[in-house]
C-alpha cells in the first residue's frame, strides 16, 4: 500500500511541474507578442553617399563620350557594402549630374573606411579629375552613423564631387620641316609692268552710300551640342554656360536611416519581423519548448507505467483501464508527431547563419504546433490520473 501512495505522489508532482512549465511557456509567448510600442527603436545604421559630377566641353566638336567610371572600395573586405555588390562597387555617371550610392547598413559599432576614385581610361582631348576621397564612417553603440570625407591632401570636404572637361582644340605638336624634292633650278618670277589706274571723270550727282560693317559681339559664342541625361536628346547650349553642380549636405552630421521596428533583448537590438536574410528567434524557442514538453510527457508516462499496470490488475473494470491506456498512448503519439513536424519545419525554413530577428512568417505554424502539444499532454494527463 505504501508503494502505491509513493508512486502516485511522484506522478502528481510531475503533473504539477508540467502544468507550471506550460503556464510559463504561454506567458513567455504572450510577452513576446505583446511588446509595447515604446520598445521599438531604430533599426540598423544606414548610410547613403551622393556622388556629383561636373562636365564642361570647349570647341565645336562633340565629345566622343560623356560617361565616366568610378570605384568605391572598402579598406577591409568585411566592411558593409550596398546590397547585391561584391567587395568593390563600380558605377558610372553621365554628363553633369549626380548618383546616390546605398543604402549601406551597419549592425555593429566601429569605424569603417572607404576609398572613392575615378577610373575611366585616359582619352584624347579629355582632362580628368584625379581626386581620391577617403570616407570615414563612425557607428556608435546605438547604431547612429556619422560620415566624414577627406581629400587626398588630408582636408575635410562637404561634397564628393568630380569635375572633368573636354577640349576639341587641343594643340597638335609640330612635326619635322618638309624639304622640297630636288629639281631643276627655278627661274626668277616675271614681274609685270606697273600700269597707273585710270581715274574716271567726276560726274555731279548724289553722294555714294558707305556700307556699315557688322558690329562684333564677343559674348556671342557658337553653340555646341550636349546630350541631356534624362531625355537622351541632342540639344544646343552656349559654351559660356557654367555647369550647375549641387552640393550634398555636410557629411560631418549624422546621416540617419529610415526607422525600422525592432526590439532590444539583453542589450542586443534585433528587428521585430525578419526578411530574407534573417531567422526568427521565436521559432527556435517554440521548437525547444515543444520538444521539452514532449520529453517530460514521455518520462512521466514511463514513471506511471508500473502504477497503471497495478491499477489495471486491481480494477473491477480492466477493459476500461486498457481503453484508457490506449487513449493515453494516442495523445503521446500526437505530441511526438507535432514535435517532429516542428523540428523539420525549423530545419527547412531557418538558416542560423543569417542575422537574428524576432518573428517571421513561419511563427504562427510553430505556435499551432505548441498548442497541439499542450492539448495532447493535457489529454494524456487527464486519462492517466482519473
Amino acid at each position: 500500500m505504501a508503494m502505491k501512495v509513493t508512486t502516485k505522489s511522484k506522478a502528481m508532482r510531475v503533473s504539477r511541474f508540467v502544468k507550471r512549465l506550460t503556464i510559463l511557456s504561454l506567458a513567455l509567448i504572450i510577452l513576446m507578442y505583446l511588446v509595447p510600442a515604446s520598445a521599438a527603436a531604430a533599426g540598423p545604421g544606414e548610410l547613403r553617399l551622393t556622388i556629383q559630377q561636373g562636365f564642361t566641353s570647349t570647341g565645336t566638336a562633340t565629345p566622343p563620350s560623356e560617361t565616366f567610371s568610378y570605384r568605391l572600395a572598402p579598406e577591409a573586405s568585411s566592411y558593409p557594402m550596398p546590397a547585391g555588390n561584391g567587395v568593390d562597387l563600380t558605377f558610372t555617371i553621365r554628363g553633369t549630374g549626380e548618383l546616390e550610392i546605398g543604402p549601406i547598413y551597419y549592425y555593429q559599432e566601429g569605424i569603417y573606411r572607404y576609398e572613392l576614385r575615378h577610373t575611366t581610361p585616359s582619352a584624347s582631348g579629355f582632362t580628368y579629375d584625379g581626386e581620391v576621397f577617403i570616407v570615414e564612417v563612425y557607428v556608435s553603440d546605438d547604431l547612429k552613423v556619422v560620415a566624414v570625407a577627406y581629400k587626398s591632401n588630408g582636408l575635410k570636404t562637404n561634397s564628393l564631387s568630380f569635375n572633368h572637361s573636354f577640349s576639341a582644340n587641343a594643340p597638335v605638336p609640330p612635326g619635322p620641316p618638309v624639304e622640297p624634292p630636288p629639281g631643276p633650278p627655278s627661274r626668277p618670277p616675271v614681274v609685270p609692268p606697273v600700269v597707273p589706274p585710270v581715274v574716271p571723270p567726276t560726274v555731279p550727282g548724289p553722294a555714294p552710300v558707305t556700307p556699315i560693317p557688322p558690329v562684333y559681339k564677343p559674348d556671342l559664342v557658337p553653340p555646341v551640342s550636349i546630350i541631356d541625361e534624362e531625355k537622351e536628346e541632342r540639344q544646343t547650349t552656349p559654351q559660356s554656360q557654367t555647369p550647375f553642380v549641387e552640393t550634398i549636405p555636410p557629411m560631418d552630421e549624422p546621416i540617419e536611416g529610415e526607422e525600422v521596428q525592432s526590439i532590444r533583448i539583453f542589450g542586443y537590438k534585433m528587428p521585430l519581423f525578419s526578411g530574407e536574410d534573417n531567422w526568427a528567434l521565436t521559432n527556435l524557442i517554440l521548437c525547444f519548448i515543444t520538444g521539452f514538453l514532449t520529453l517530460i510527457a514521455l518520462l512521466r508516462a514511463l514513471f506511471m507505467r508500473e502504477y497503471l499496470r497495478k491499477k489495471t490488475v486491481r480494477s473491477e473494470h480492466p477493459d476500461e483501464m486498457l481503453s484508457e491506456k490506449r487513449r493515453r498512448r494516442i495523445w503521446l503519439v500526437v505530441a511526438m508527431a507535432a514535435t517532429i513536424v516542428g523540428i523539420i519545419l525549423l530545419l527547412l525554413t531557418q538558416n542560423l547563419s543569417y542575422e537574428i530577428a524576432l518573428l517571421d512568417a513561419w511563427t504562427p505554424f510553430h505556435v499551432a504546433l505548441l498548442v497541439a502539444v499542450l492539448i495532447a499532454i493535457r489529454g494524456a494527463s487527464k486519462t492517466s490520473t482519473e
